[in-house]
């Protein structure tokens, strides 16, 4: 479905397509993965929401162990993806929560530790700020750098400092 989707020209006509085959399986993960994308492109932010919370609901029957792995990317995409929805609206607490989803099914992911730091910052809840951050820079160094202009990280800058510091020295000493 995904390719016929986005062959289409208009997104409005890819939804409707997408709509066509909701009668035949209202639980089917992918077809809510992609009509939550499609909605994000029409605009329809709250629309987009309940699409992925359903891809969450519904996730793929795994029938090996390589399933699994897959089924946890794709659970890990629709909360990602509600967590970018939650953001967009102003919701930092719910990014957060979706967030830790994602990373319960995918721990190796950077960007989803490092915009989870960014969320708890907005709480400035440092513990989580800092461990979280320290496991972006941990899979994905170049997340330092943009620690260290950040400004969303600014209600927890003293503590994010301080961890930027001691990760610098322990990399010197090595």
């Amino acid at each position: 479905i995904l390719l016929a989707v986005y062959s289409v020209d208009s997104t409005a006509a890819a939804e409707e397509r997408l709509k066509l085959a909701l009668p035949y399986d209202t639980t089917d993960h992918v077809l809510h993965q992609n009509l939550g994308l499609v909605s994000i492109h029409l605009g329809k932010a709250d629309v987009a929401l309940e699409h992925f919370k359903r891809a969450l609901a519904f996730p793929p029957k795994a029938r090996t162990h390589a399933d699994k792995d897959k089924i946890g990317f794709f659970l890990a995409r629709a909360a990602t993806h509600a967590a970018r929805v939650l953001y967009a609206k102003g919701d930092t607490s719910g990014a957060a929560q979706y967030l830790g989803k994602a990373l319960e099914h995918d721990a190796g992911n950077a960007k989803n530790w490092y915009d989870l730091a960014v969320m708890q910052a907005y709480a400035a809840d440092s513990p989580t700020v800092v461990k979280a951050l320290r496991e972006a820079v941990r899979l994905e160094p170049e997340f330092y750098a943009q620690a260290l202009a950040d400004t969303e990280l600014d209600p927890v800058r003293g503590d994010v400092e301080r961890l930027l510091l001691e990760l610098r020295d322990s990399e010197r000493a090595r």
